[in-house]
């Protein structure tokens, strides 16, 4: 996926998922996953990692189809669904010139009160990853 391309994708995809809830993640391979933004009409958040085709979009599917499809979770989506488990999404950027996205998440936590966090997901090929960064902009874990 080439920047312009990704930024044409964000920007479509951006005023759909502001103000949405973080919900859950369906790991549907290694590299592959589906995040849940209780958006209408059964769209959901794909992001593939896979080098020769890193992505991300919205889809539709069926949830039923999501869960009979989904994989055992790895400790980094156990991560991102403890600390960002009904976030609400305040911002979706793309760095410039830059194949990375950006989804700032304001997370109300019993424990800890209001905490944001920032869900990055870098499509750079063979390098391509996925991170979760405090409020600092600190890297608190990787896939």
């Amino acid at each position: 996926m080439n920047n312009p391309t990704l930024q044409v994708i964000i920007n479509e995809i951006s005023p759909i998922l502001l103000e949405q809830k973080f919900g859950k993640i369906f790991p549907l391979g290694k590299l592959r996953f589906v995040i849940d933004f209780r958006l209408n009409g059964g769209s959901y958040l794909f992001i593939s990692l896979e080098p020769f085709a890193p992505r991300v979009y919205l889809t539709q599917c069926k949830l039923r189809d999501l869960e009979r499809q989904s994989l055992n979770p790895n400790p980094f989506i156990q991560l991102l669904r403890k600390r960002l488990s009904n976030g609400v999404v305040q911002s979706v950027s793309k760095d410039e010139n830059e194949r990375v996205v950006r989804f700032k998440l304001l997370v109300n936590d019993e424990f800890d009160g209001l905490n944001t966090f920032t869900f990055v997901i870098q499509l750079t090929g063979r390098s391509a990853n996925l991170f979760l960064l405090d409020e600092k902009d600190f890297i608190l874990d990787s896939l």
